[in-house]
Parts: structure tokens; sequence; C-alpha cells
């Protein structure tokens, strides 16, 4: 009885999407499918029989073909009327189907960041992106099917059982085994499915590899070509396994259905013969009756037998959906609702209290990171690669939460702001800057409405121009070629521009830049961060930088080591003290010298 329930709330779950986007098609759907169904099967089983006994009492041609259009006409009815809604059906089933992907989109978006490196969050993830409209749509056609394959299981039921019960005890024991045979057949599919998904995420990535114009030079250039090759034969090599291990399976359970279903129509047929043989069927109208009622009864029985247990499978599947929808997230939508800070308008003053974090399944970790950034201060965070740089900007960003410790915004919590209002006040620019398949003026507008005098302004001061000029485009112009031919390709170091650049178009309470001028050129670089530094923006700034000789005008420069601050202060006080900072800059100083 547990198990029926389960099947029956994961089967309204997955329901639920029609209900919600589509009531009005739901309720059509369901009423038309439901409704007309069993009344074409009555009319199909009862049709020949009043036929043939007008035609035993002898009525006139033209009043037997009367009735004959009548009941052809009322079985066509059926069935055409539902047709006649097929423009509204599929209007409303695309709007569905593009409002349950979205949906899986937007439950992305509110899922935590620390998921994102989880083999298993993306397993899941994979599985709803593929599966969950399809599901939905499965299970809306298996409820139609469902109720109207019932209804005329007991209206062709009530026939049979009038003039041969034991018709309906066959049916019922090969209902019983078929079920046993199909619910095998369902887990061997599951489990197949289940193994293949991690496979065919391999099988994608190589995809990715050879299709994607971010891998193209690597893959003629180096011997990733190779890997790559390697790597979808082995994929494929365990796909073919699986799939043939598991159809073997499938194919024995199958061959044991058709045998059953054979076995079961000669059992059927043998007792009519012997029934008219026996003279309790002695009219021959009732004789085509009760043979096609078995036929009828015995196909749809063969429906619901399956439909039974394709609710099963159903279910199974809604249960690996529901996975994705049912993870946990802290962060992004926590269970516990909270009376939320304002955050205001302003620069923010941060101070993180003994901070510290460490990642699941990581030996790496920040310990009693102490530190105070006073509103407008400009910081620069710099260190060896892998010591805790970009984790502590993730960080502020509330991306994680910390392990212990505390990080205050304006004197309070960051836990205690709405994650939301808090991002809205960060800007931040990362190390691989994205542009999108969007105009030149909707990738700097990014962030909101921006005139065009302000984009103009914008562009001459960080050096955009030459970029459209050289591709004699203006800022109605695509970026990339995703979907226009003459969209604009970008270098690395352009798209890092126009990533720091659409930073420019607002004011913000905190400004994080995570090494975002990596893939400039040295006098680039300098002009970007000194419109950083100087006069583009006023909010608390901090940047995570490797060429020192570019931030040695900030307020304050951390430095840190194996997941801890080891120096804080200025240039000059750092240089004075000839620790690793003085180091890490005379390094620098002498390959540039050199």
């Amino acid at each position: 009885m547990k198990k029926t329930f389960n099947i029956a709330r994961n089967i309204a779950w997955l329901c639920k999407p029609y209900w919600k986007y589509g009531r009005l098609f739901f309720i059509l759907s369901m009423v038309l499918s439901v409704g007309l169904a069993p009344l074409s099967d009555i009319l199909y089983v009862y049709s020949p029989e009043i036929i043939v006994d007008l035609l035993n009492e002898e009525k006139a041609f033209g009043y037997i073909a009367f009735i004959a259009l009548a009941l052809a006409g009322g079985n066509v009815a059926c069935n055409i009327l539902p047709k006649l809604f097929n423009p509204y059906f599929a209007k409303k089933q695309t709007e569905i189907d593009l409002a349950v992907g979205k949906d899986i989109y937007k439950k992305a978006t509110e899922i935590d960041y620390r998921y994102v490196d989880t083999p298993k969050y993306y397993n899941d993830y994979s599985w709803a992106l593929n599966e969950y409209a399809n599901q939905t749509n499965r299970t809306f056609r298996f409820v139609k099917k469902f109720l109207s394959s019932l209804l005329s299981v007991v209206a062709l039921g009530t026939i049979v059982i009038a003039v041969g019960p034991w018709l309906l005890a066959i049916e019922i024991i090969q209902l019983l085994l078929q079920h046993f045979l199909i619910d095998k057949r369902n887990k061997v599919n599951l489990k197949m499915k289940d193994e293949l998904v991690p496979i065919d995420r391999r099988i994608s990535y190589c995809h990715r590899l050879f299709y994607l114009k971010d891998y193209s030079a690597d893959i003629k250039s180096t011997p990733l070509k190779e890997w790559a090759f390697a790597a979808y034969d082995t994929a494929g090599k365990e796909k073919i396994a699986t799939k043939y291990h598991f159809s073997k399976r499938t194919a024995a359970i199958t061959i044991g259905q058709e045998a059953l279903f054979i076995i079961t129509e000669l059992c059927i047929i043998l007792y009519l013969i012997q029934s008219v043989a026996a003279g309790n069927i002695a009219e021959t109208g009732l004789y085509v009756t009760m043979l096609l009622s078995f036929y009828r009864l015995d196909f749809k029985l063969y429906d619901l037998i399956q439909l039974v247990d394709e609710a099963a499978d159903i279910s199974m599947n809604a249960e690996k959906v529901r996975n994705f929808y049912n993870t946990d997230s802290e962060i992004e939508k926590p269970k516990q609702q909270v009376n939320h800070h304002s955050i205001g308008e302003g620069n923010f003053s941060i101070e993180l209290r003994n901070v510290n974090f460490s990642y699941e399944s990581s030996e790496f970790s920040l310990s009693d990171i102490n530190l105070t950034i006073h509103p407008g201060e400009k910081v620069a965070i710099v260190g060896e690669n892998g010591v805790g740089k970009s984790t502590l900007v993730k960080l502020l960003m509330r991306l994680y939460d910390v392990s212990a410790g505390d990080i205050l915004i304006n004197g309070v919590s960051i836990k205690d702001y709405a994650v939301n209002d808090l991002r809205q006040h960060i800007g931040i620019a990362f190390q691989n800057a994205n542009v999108y398949a969007m105009t030149f003026a909707e990738n700097l507008s990014l962030f909101g409405a921006t005139s065009v005098s302000e984009l103009e302004k914008l562009a001459g001061d960080l050096d955009l121009l030459p970029i459209l000029a050289k591709n004699q485009a203006d800022y109605n112009s695509a970026i990339t070629k995703e979907f226009d031919e003459n969209g604009i390709v970008l270098s690395g170091g352009e798209a890092q521009r126009i990533a720091l650049a659409r930073l420019m178009t607002r004011n913000w309470g905190l400004l994080l830049l995570d090494e975002p001028s990596s893939a400039l050129d040295p006098i680039a670089e300098y002009r970007m961060n000194q419109h950083i530094i100087n006069t583009a923006n006023k909010a608390t700034t901090i940047v995570v930088a490797h060429r020192l000789s570019t931030i040695r005008k900030v307020d304050k420069i951390v430095v840190m080591d194996c997941g801890r601050i080891i120096e804080t202060g200025s240039h000059d006080d750092l240089m004075s003290i000839k620790g690793k900072y003085y180091e890490m800059f005379s390094k620098q100083a002498e390959n540039y010298v050199s």
C-alpha cells in the first residue's frame, strides 16, 4: 500500500507542471481522452451485434443502413473530436515544455555553488535536463491513457462477465504475471539508464572538445586529440558492453511476455468454442459481441497491465528527477527564512574574524584569516598559486560559507543579508572573462540600462573603440558568431576589457577583481588598473593580482601563503620588512630588467 501511495504521489508531482501552466489544457485533455475512449470501445463491440440482429429480424435495408451509419458516425466522432483540438494542444504543450525547461534552469541557479564540483550533482542535473520534460509528458499521456483504459476495462468486463466469467479469471491471471514480468523489465531498464549517465557524460565531454571553438586550437596543435579519441573509445566500449549486458536480460523477459500472451489468447478461444458447442452462446450476434469483447478487453487489459507497471517506472524516474529538486541549499535557498538586514547603499566596510574554511574532500584550507578593510579602501591580495586568494573572493561573494569564524559587511554578519541583495551590490570580474551572444552594447550594459553617451564615454576611457573599428562594427553588432555570421570574434584580452568595462557602468559597494587582466598586454593592464584604482569606481575594491607592479598604488597589500595571511601593509611597508612580498616583487623586477 505504501509503495502504491508513493507511486501515486510521484505521478501527481510530475503532473504538477500541466496543472500549473495549462489548467484548461489539462482538464480538456482529460475529458476528451477519458470520456470518449470507453464510448468508442462500446460502439465497436456492440455495432456488429446490432446489425446482425436487425438482419435476422429482416428489417428494411434503408433502416439497417441508417442505424449502421449512425453507429459509424458515433465511432468516427469519438475519434475525430479530440483531433479538432490538436492545434491548441500543440501550442499549450510547447508552452509547458518551455516552462518546465525554465524551471530546471531556475532551480540550478538556486543550488549552492559548492555542488558545482561534485559529479553526483551533475549526474542528477543531467538526468533532470534530459528527463524532466520527457517524464512530465510521458506521465500526462499515462494518466489519460490509464483512466480511459480503466473505464474501458470496466465497461467491457461488465459485458464479458455477464456470459463468461471465466474469461475475466483468465485475464486476471495474465494481468498478475505480466505485471511481474514488466516490473522486472522496468527495473533492468532503469539500472541500465543509471549506469549509462556517467558514461554518456564522458562521451559528451569528448564531443565538446571536438565541437566547441574554445578547444579547437588545442585539438589541432597538441596531443589533446589523441587523449580525446582514446577517452571516446573507452567510454564507447563501456556503453556498448552495458547496453549488451542489459539487453540480454530484457530480451528474455520480453520473450516470456509474448509467450504468456499467446497462451492466454489460445485459452480464451478454446473457452468460447466450448461455450458455443455446449449451447451457452446461442445467438450469432451475441457470439460476435463476446468475441470482439474478448479481443478488445484483452487489448485494453494488456494496455492496463503495461500502464500499471509503467507507473512504477515513472515513479522511479520521478525519484531521480526529485533528487535534483530536493538538493539542499543552505545559501541560495535556505529552508529557514530569517529577517534580513538591509545592506543599503555606499561603500562596504569588511571585517574577516578568525575565518576558517576547507573544501569537501580536499586537504586545502584557510586558517585564522583576520582582515579589516575600510569603506572605499583599495586592497590587493597576492601570493603564489593555490594559497587561497580566489577562495577568499568566493567567500566574500558568499558562494561558500565559512567553516568557522565570520565575515562582517558594514558591521553585520554576511549571513544576515539576503544573498541576492548582497550580490547586487558586489561587482566581480574573474580571470576567465565571459562575453555573451548579445550585442556589443548589451554586453556592456549587462548590469542595467546604460545610455549611448555613457557607453561611448566608457568605450573611449577603456580603449574599446579599436575593437569596433577593426571589425567595422558598431554598438549593435553581435558578439561571437553563435547566432550571427557577422558577429565579432574577440581575443582573450579584448574579452577581459569588455568584462571589466561592464563593471564600470554601476556604483558598487564592493568591487572584486580576481586576476581580471591576466590576458592583457602590460600597457593595457596598467591603464586598466589605473582606471580602476584612481578614477573609474570609488567602491571598496579588492584585487587579486600576480603582476605586482600594477598594484603598487593600492592602500593595502595582503600577502597569503598556505591558506594564511602572512603580511599586510602598503607597498613601501612590505618592501621595507624584506619578507615574502619583497622576495616576490624583487624576482619579478629582475625578470623585467633582464
